[in-house]
């Protein structure tokens, strides 16, 4: 892994793929967004490869672009892209869409944390458990 004082010397090389079946596999370092030619904003995802390398993935492609927001990756994150060339053009005289693929894995939490939200009735109701409600004023815990 990259310490973050070498990643402040440079700058990570942007991904361009150009043969279908061009991949860039390894760890979300960075994400962070800018406005396109055409005003629209897009995703670039900075991947340390597992040799150490940096690649920015520009993420301006339409298909790209969905494919990040459906993934959803996060720093620390595992990311596969692979690039599959052009798909057949929707209409006569358009060209065909970049088409990527985007695989990510991340560490999964062993907590339903959603369910532990959504099972907490508010105050503490329980007598038997001194939670929130207890009166402390007058003990000896009292300032």
């Amino acid at each position: 892994m990259t310490s973050i004082e070498d990643r402040l010397d440079s700058f990570a090389e942007a991904w361009r793929p150009t043969t279908p079946g061009d991949k860039i596999v390894g760890r979300v370092v960075d994400i962070d967004m800018r406005d396109s030619d055409y005003g629209d904003p897009y995703p670039i995802v900075t991947v340390e490869t597992d040799d150490g390398a940096e690649l920015a993935f520009h993420g301006f492609h339409t298909v790209a672009r969905r494919e990040l927001a459906k993934k959803k990756p996060q720093i620390g994150d595992r990311i596969g892209i692979a690039y599959h060339g052009k798909g057949e053009p929707a209409k006569a005289g358009m060209s065909g869409a970049e088409l990527y693929k985007i695989i990510v894995e991340r560490e999964e939490s062993p907590v339903d944390w959603d369910a532990v939200a959504a099972a907490d009735p508010g105050p503490d109701t329980d007598p038997g458990d001194p939670g929130v409600d207890v009166d402390l004023a007058g003990d000896d815990f009292a300032a």
